[in-house]
């Protein structure tokens, strides 16, 4: 499975798959919108991505149980 995320004005955005980090990397808050594809482990239940800025958490998004 692929995971697609979209981003605009943050700087860094958190991948987790079942509540361990699976990836982060920082984006350019002034380039407008951002796309971002990761492909998922076989054995995911669940997906936590939070989007930050600076140290701030401004978005979380969570996918499955």
């Amino acid at each position: 499975d692929e995971l697609v995320v979209r981003t605009k004005g943050l700087d860094r955005v958190d991948l987790l798959v079942n509540n361990h980090p699976l990836h982060s990397e920082a984006v350019d808050r002034a380039a407008g919108f951002q796309k971002l594809t990761r492909t998922l482990p076989e054995n995911w239940r669940s997906i936590e991505i939070a989007g930050l800025v600076g140290d701030t958490v401004r978005q979380r998004r969570r996918i499955g149980p």
